[in-house]
């Protein structure tokens, strides 16, 4: 039978987002702006069997930045986002929690660029890009036995639904980060800029997820106004 749905399936799901010309819904009418504003939101993401989440904003053209959102989600979690109540098999478990991602992505990056900016601001989104290769696999068989192909399922659904969804919208662009480059901001580092009461303590797949943003941060800055 499939997956059982509470309403319909993927396509309605985005359909809901979308208008009837097939842009992407936005609460405050389309971005016009781009890169000419000087807002910016960075978001990281660490997709796996608990998916990192975070949000970091600053200037555009300039130095410094602020957490604005920390969280990690399950994969009933971001399902359950989607209306989505089951699935037959576990490919198709990994599709809907990557699209469950996508969405609760998407809504974030609305809400920051649409409420809280009045439209004026580009988004950044970074994922982990985690390569499958006999010595990841190795590792991670001995973490407990998680499963190494949980980030790449997820991560390559969340990929290819959220680009369908910003994609041609001029705010928002994408990039990945492979799990070495972390280490460039390690606890220390975050220790000494953010407060780790709130945003690192229990959550270490969103402060891994804020290692991405903070990456795709200076990268973009460096890449886009050097």
């Amino acid at each position: 039978m499939g997956i059982r749905k509470k309403e319909s399936n993927l396509v309605n799901v985005l359909g809901n987002l979308m208008n009837e010309e097939g842009n992407l819904q936005h609460s405050e009418g389309e971005l016009d702006q781009g890169l000419s504003a000087n807002n910016l939101l960075c978001v990281g993401l660490d997709p796996g069997g608990s998916s990192g989440f975070c949000m970091i904003e600053g200037p555009l053209r300039g130095v410094g930045f602020d957490v604005l959102s920390v969280a990690q989600w399950s994969i009933d979690e971001l399902i359950e986002y989607t209306g989505v109540v089951g699935g037959d098999n576990w490919w198709s478990h990994m599709g809907w929690a990557g699209v469950g991602l996508a969405v609760r992505v998407h809504d974030a990056c609305s809400d920051w660029l649409f409420a809280r900016r009045g439209g004026s601001g580009f988004v950044h989104v970074v994922m982990e890009d985690f390569l499958l290769t006999p010595g990841t696999i190795g590792s991670r068989a001995g973490m407990g036995g998680r499963d190494p192909v949980i980030p790449v399922a997820l991560g390559s659904a969340f990929w290819t639904t959220f680009q369908s969804m910003v994609d041609g919208n001029g705010w928002c662009t994408m990039d990945t980060s492979v799990p070495s480059n972390k280490s460039m901001f390690n606890d220390a580092w975050l220790k000494e800029h953010i407060n780790w009461q709130q945003w690192g303590r229990g959550k270490p797949h969103g402060v891994d997820a804020m290692r991405h943003a903070l990456i795709g941060m200076r990268q973009f800055r460096n890449s886009y106004f050097e």
